[in-house]
């Protein structure tokens, strides 16, 4: 796998190779894919694809449409199956996120876990802070989605 940093990305644009990012992203089975995540706590790596409609998460980890990929509040879901977030809950302050994009590559420390409303898109909000926000269903509690975020280390 091909480690994209903020100058390679730069390097490409500038050769000319691509005229926009859209060209940079990889499609894998007709979908779009954005890169890769990784909580070691949990033994997790996978893909994350353009978009949450089910067929989508059936297929890895989600990115919400409306938020950024690399600058601001890079929000991502994905199924709580035990092959995805099953273990999310498990997380606590100070745990550490990768997140790999086409566009670079950004460490996080988990700082706010709690449970939402499956109506309360609040924390899903565009921020001037580097922050990556994790949701997912909580098994047996069908109107709450349990919310990971964690800041960017710098």
């Amino acid at each position: 796998m091909e480690t994209y940093s903020d100058h390679s990305v730069q390097e490409r644009l500038d050769k000319e190779e691509i005229s926009t990012t859209d060209d940079m992203l990889l499609k894998i089975d007709g979908e779009t894919v954005l890169g890769v995540i990784k909580i070691d706590k949990i033994n997790f790596e996978g893909l994350i694809y353009e978009g949450t409609r089910l067929d989508t998460l059936d297929k890895g980890v989600g990115h919400f449409e409306h938020s950024p990929f690399l600058q601001g509040n890079v929000c991502l879901a994905a199924h709580n199956y035990k092959k995805y977030w099953a273990k999310l809950y498990t997380l606590t302050d100070g745990d550490l996120i990768t997140y790999t994009s086409f566009l670079g590559t950004k460490q996080y420390k988990v700082n706010n876990v709690k449970q939402i409303s499956e109506t309360d898109w609040s924390l899903l909000q565009n921020t001037d802070k580097n922050i990556l926000t994790l949701i997912t269903c909580i098994k047996g509690k069908p109107t709450l989605r349990l919310c990971v975020q964690a800041i960017e280390i710098i």
